[in-house]
């Protein structure tokens, strides 16, 4: 009887384990109005930046800054079920063809055509639809701000003079959203590089051969054969952030040196290839000369400042929200 009731008990913990391991991950680590948020969530959004992440010298260096992101990944949920409760219970929505018009005006102002956009979004490991929803959020963002001010957020032609005149940020060829990852607070690396994108691979190791071999320049290359982004500048897409690129690029230049390139790769359908011209830590924005000049669009500078204004009252809003709330917060 005692070996029956041993086998019992063996038997409960074996069954007990993978409960509690199951337990263990999915640990409630915040409750917001009742909506749970669980560990098991976070390190999921956490494995999907492990790549952009640098690494520290030592792993209790390391285990610090993987908290620190979880931290931010966290109050990012906190955030977004406090505004999706918000726009449920105004009835928010936005119209698709709202949408369109926003990336048909940004395709416009830039000059690029679906394809060259497409293109830009596969640069970043992004698609299409991932910009839509991006957009989607940014016209709810400015809804729940104009219900909270009960006005439109205005930019007056005296605040763009004073931009320009003070030393403001020229105009900016981002895309038409600037949602960041909580990496980006712990990556602040930034790259220069240049990008030749070609259709099929035999090209493309042709290219390969001839800029290593010294028998043409990279941006010569671009300008002759790249199908990609600013092919005409030589495929300089200027200095970007690191966490910004997408995985395939992100790879290609690990590794290089300024001015080394990389073997081709596969991008989206494409073959690329690409050419680290620097690399280097977050730098200061280029600063607009003192004086009114004819290059400055001051359309897109009215829209730079709105878009500044407008997080800014949203960051107040979603303070308030967050105080209101009932949040409680068990790491």
């Amino acid at each position: 009887m005692a070996y029956r009731i041993g086998q019992l008990m063996v038997l409960l913990l074996m069954l007990a384990a993978p409960a509690a391991a199951q337990q263990l991950v999915d640990k409630i680590v915040a409750v917001v109005n009742g909506e749970m948020i669980t560990l098991g969530e976070i390190n999921a959004q956490l494995a999907e930046l492990r790549d952009q992440l640098p690494l520290q010298p030592s792993p209790q260096a390391q285990e610090a800054m993987l908290q620190q992101v979880r931290e931010s990944l966290l109050q990012a949920r906190i955030s977004e079920i406090l505004i999706k409760n918000e726009i449920e219970r105004l009835k928010l929505t936005v119209d698709p063809a709202d949408v369109e018009s926003r990336i048909r005006a940004f395709r416009e102002e830039h000059d690029l055509t679906e394809d060259e956009l497409r293109t830009q979004l596969a640069l970043q490991g992004k698609t299409r639809a991932q910009l839509m929803e991006e957009i989607k959020q940014d016209i709810l963002k400015s809804q729940l701000i104009n219900y909270m001010v009960h006005r439109k957020v205005v930019v007056t032609d005296q605040e763009i003079d004073e931009f320009i005149a003070s030393g403001g940020v020229a105009r900016s060829t981002a895309l038409p959203s600037t949602a960041s990852s909580p990496a980006a607070a712990v990556n602040t690396t930034r790259v220069r590089i240049a990008v030749i994108m070609v259709k099929d691979e035999a090209t493309a190791n042709r290219v390969y051969k001839d800029v290593t071999g010294g028998k043409m320049s990279f941006a010569d290359a671009a300008r002759q054969f790249s199908v990609g982004p600013a092919a005409e500048d030589g495929g300089d897409m200027g200095e970007l952030a690191l966490v910004d690129l997408g995985a395939p690029l992100r790879n290609a230049l690990e590794g290089l040196a300024p001015g080394d390139v990389s073997k081709p790769f596969r991008l989206e359908a494409d073959m690329a290839l690409v050419q680290l011209q620097a690399r280097g830590a977050a730098s200061s924005p280029a600063q607009a000369p003192s004086h009114l000049g004819s290059n400055y669009d001051r359309e897109a500078i009215r829209a730079q400042l709105q878009k500044t204004k407008t997080e800014a009252l949203f960051l107040e809003f979603l303070d308030r929200l967050k105080r209101k709330a009932l949040i409680q917060i068990n790491w």
